[in-house]
C-alpha cells in the first residue's frame, strides 16, 4: 500500500468511534425567500432542504441541496429556479414555468461571464467491518469527509484540473466556467474508489447541475 493510501485508511480507523457514537444534533436546515417559494409551489418536486444555502464567494449566488434536487439564486439578475436534474422550474414574468435543464425559455437571459456550478453530497462507507442488522450507518466525521476530494479536468485540456476537497457534511460546490469536465476521485485511493467516477459532467453559464458520488472504501 502507497503512503498515500495509508494515510487514508488511518484518517478512516482513526474516525471509526466517533462516527459511531451518537452525535449532536444538527440544526434543521430552512427554505427563505424565493427557495420557499419555490418550495410551497412544488413540494413534491424541491422535497425537503438538505443542507444550508451556501453562497459563491464571488458571484454572491446562493445555491441550496434538497432532496429533490438543487435551488439556485443568481444575484446578478435575481433569477431564482430549481432543477431536478431533467427539468428546471423557474420563477419568472410569467409566474413559475418549466422546461428541459438544458435549454431556456425565451425571455431567460445569463449575465455576461455567470459561472456554473456542479455541486453534490458525497456519500462514504463502510466506516466499519460490523455493523447492527438495522441500525443507521455510522456518520462520516469531517475528518474523513476531508480525506477524499475530486478534481476536475476541462475536456479542451487547455485549462489546469480544478480540485477540490470536501465540505465536513461531505457535500461539494463549485464554480465553473462552462464547458465539459471529467470529473475523478483525487487523491485516487489505494483501495476502495467509486462506481460513479470518472464521470463528464457539462456545465452551462448561470446553471447549477448536481452530481451525487458514492465512496466504497473498501473496509470488509
Amino acid at each position: 500500500m502507497s503512503l498515500r493510501g495509508l494515510l487514508l485508511a488511518l484518517v478512516l480507523a482513526a474516525g471509526l468511534v466517533l462516527a459511531s457514537s451518537p452525535a449532536a444534533a444538527a440544526p434543521a436546515c430552512t427554505f427563505a425567500d424565493g427557495f420557499q417559494t419555490l418550495h410551497d409551489l412544488l413540494p413534491d418536486r424541491v422535497g425537503d432542504c438538505a443542507s444550508a444555502v451556501s453562497y459563491d464567494p464571488r458571484s454572491g449566488d446562493g445555491l441550496q441541496l434538497t432532496t429533490g434536487g438543487v435551488l439556485l439564486w443568481r444575484k446578478a439578475d435575481n433569477w431564482t429556479g430549481f432543477t431536478d436534474g431533467a427539468t428546471t422550474w423557474v420563477l419568472g414574468p410569467n409566474g413559475l414555468e418549466s422546461r428541459p435543464a438544458d435549454q431556456r425559455l425565451p425571455w431567460e437571459s445569463v449575465p455576461p461571464g455567470a459561472p456554473g456550478y456542479l455541486v453534490g453530497q458525497v456519500t462514504i462507507g463502510p466506516l466499519a467491518p460490523l455493523q447492527t442488522v438495522g441500525a443507521p450507518p455510522p456518520t462520516p466525521t469531517p475528518e474523513q469527509c476531508a480525506a477524499y476530494g475530486l478534481a476536475l479536468d476541462p475536456a479542451d485540456g487547455h485549462a489546469t484540473a480544478t480540485r477540490l476537497t470536501l465540505r465536513a457534511d461531505c457535500s461539494y460546490q463549485v464554480a465553473l466556467p462552462a464547458g465539459s469536465y471529467g470529473v475523478r476521485l483525487a487523491p485516487e485511493p489505494a483501495i476502495g474508489g467509486s462506481k460513479d467516477l470518472p464521470q463528464t459532467v457539462t456545465i452551462q453559464a448561470g446553471q447549477a447541475l448536481r452530481l451525487d458520488v458514492s465512496i466504497d472504501t473498501g473496509i470488509r
